[in-house]
């Protein structure tokens, strides 16, 4: 309940009891969703919205209420009830958790710039500068889960404190709702973890945890999207690099792959239709007569160097070796 107390006599003025969102005409697509995705401060964090009623997951037509990324570069699964807590919401969650597992930072970027109807660059420089954490590089594949309604059922209580003692990042939020005159007044409760207990848990589920297999990225992860025209142009590509000397080793990341010889002089991002090609050379110290090269050293971008290449099938391949040639000599 809320005391209503005036502020210039100090009387108790009113009580006011808590009242369920759907007595109040609130309905949960239409209202309770697009207020937390404008706001998802109210949760109790800073999070950074990708998008609402997100249904690309293939074979199932289900749909996530609210995707999200918080400040350490993780994907947070927001499901939301209006009232009472379905018995089955935590399990409805890990479906989603697992769906989002595999998308990477390319995909999440196409997912918010479909959403708010911006550029991928913008979208990716956003996200990027969002994100505090400054070893990431790419979502890993453990997202958040945050559960959200008027009120749980103990057994759904009971399965996240188990969830969380096998090592699942999930918490659940009590939005507390009242009428206050013509107003909606919502209180948010996070009820697990405790707030008082939260750093005692965390230190607790870190010593709790099961070890998870570290992601392995490989060539083949990387091309797994492409057409057969851009596998084909990455392969001659490869053996061209190869030719250029000896030391030449290949090592995928979670973004792009890096062709190294003492460290990164060429790393490449896949699209389906091109290749993004990143040149180790800074401002200045190519020379590149045909402007093949976009200078993006004032923009966020994921590979090393200052220069920028999108590489397609119709595109000079000889010319483009000189300029990767510049590279590995400066960087070898």
């Amino acid at each position: 309940m809320i005391l209503l107390i005036g502020k210039e006599e100090k009387e108790l003025k009113n009580i006011i009891e808590e009242s369920k969102l759907s007595n109040m005409g609130v309905w949960e697509r239409k209202h309770l969703e697009s207020w937390i995705a404008e706001r998802p401060e109210i949760l109790g964090e800073e999070l950074l919205t990708i998008t609402t009623e997100y249904s690309g997951f293939d074979k199932t037509s289900k749909r996530l209420d609210i995707l999200a990324v918080d400040r350490e570069g993780k994907l947070v699964i927001i499901e939301l009830k209006r009232d009472m807590a379905e018995k089955f919401i935590d399990l409805q969650a890990i479906h989603y958790a697992a769906f989002c597992s595999t998308l990477t930072l390319k995909d999440v970027t196409d997912i918010r710039a479909a959403y708010i109807g911006k550029s991928e660059e913008e979208i990716e420089n956003e996200i990027l500068n969002f994100i505090s954490e400054e070893s990431f590089t790419d979502f890993d594949n453990q997202p958040r889960i945050i559960l959200v309604a008027n009120a749980f059922k103990e057994e759904t209580l009971a399965a996240v404190m188990w969830l969380r003692d096998i090592g699942a990042d999930i918490k659940c939020v009590k939005l507390e709702a009242y009428e206050l005159d013509d107003n909606i007044v919502i209180t948010p409760d996070i009820i697990i973890p405790l707030p008082e207990a939260e750093n005692f848990m965390i230190h607790r589920e870190t010593k709790t945890k099961i070890t998870s297999t570290k992601k392995i990225f490989t060539e083949e992860y990387h091309l797994k999207n492409t057409s057969e025209e851009i596998k084909e142009l990455y392969s001659k590509l490869k053996d061209e690099i190869y030719n250029l000397g000896d030391d030449i080793k290949i090592e995928p990341k979670a973004v792009y792959i890096a062709f190294k010889a003492s460290t990164n002089f060429v790393d490449m991002e896949f699209t389906r239709n091109y290749i993004k090609v990143w040149l180790n050379l800074r401002t200045g110290s190519l020379n590149d007569p045909e402007n093949m090269a976009k200078d993006v050293s004032s923009i966020g971008h994921h590979g090393n160097g200052d220069y920028e290449i999108n590489l397609e099938p119709i595109n000079d391949l000889n010319y483009l070796m000189t300029l990767i040639e510049q590279s590995y000599n400066k960087n070898s």
